[in-house]
């Protein structure tokens, strides 16, 4: 646990709901994940050791792996669309009811509002590998599903 409060809820706690700590400092739902605050310091330290919340930078194996743990035992209507997001982009394939989520599953509006709640306003990592392609790729699948529909519902 971090004494300093503007680290709190980065990461993912690791004894989950049986957590017992009255001030953990971690995380206990994907919902409960957030950015270090930096509005007047700096933690460049801790983005290189992991910050759980996806914000598309590249996260390590055992980052993947407990938001995963996390992911599954999250009820549909409870995880957050960078949740989402991260699942499509660590898979490739988007569940069959993300129809309705932006192309980006919100992830350029993630980015641009942690780059304004920063003393240095740009992004404190750099995108993985891919992450934009595939958010692509999704944009143009929707739009010619869309596309599909319309013709669909325009009858003959």
């Amino acid at each position: 646990m971090t004494k300093d409060p503007n680290l709190w809820c980065i990461r993912l706690c690791n004894h989950g709901s049986k957590c017992e700590h009255p001030n953990c400092g971690f995380a206990h739902s994907l919902a409960e994940l957030r950015a270090p605050n930096e509005t007047s310091r700096h933690y460049p330290e801790v983005w290189d050791k992991g910050v759980d919340r996806w914000f598309g930078q590249p996260l390590k194996e055992e980052q993947l792996k407990i938001i995963a743990e996390y992911y599954d035992r999250t009820p549909e209507r409870d995880l957050p669309v960078w949740a989402r997001g991260l699942c499509y982009c660590a898979s490739g394939r988007p569940d069959v009811k993300e129809r309705h989520h932006l192309w980006d599953y919100g992830l350029s509006g993630d980015c641009e509002r942690l780059c304004m709640l920063r003393k240095e306003r740009r992004l404190p990592f750099h995108f993985k590998e891919q992450v934009w392609e595939m958010l692509e790729g999704r944009k143009e699948e929707l739009c010619e599903q869309q596309k599909k529909r319309r013709r669909r519902d325009a009858g003959p």
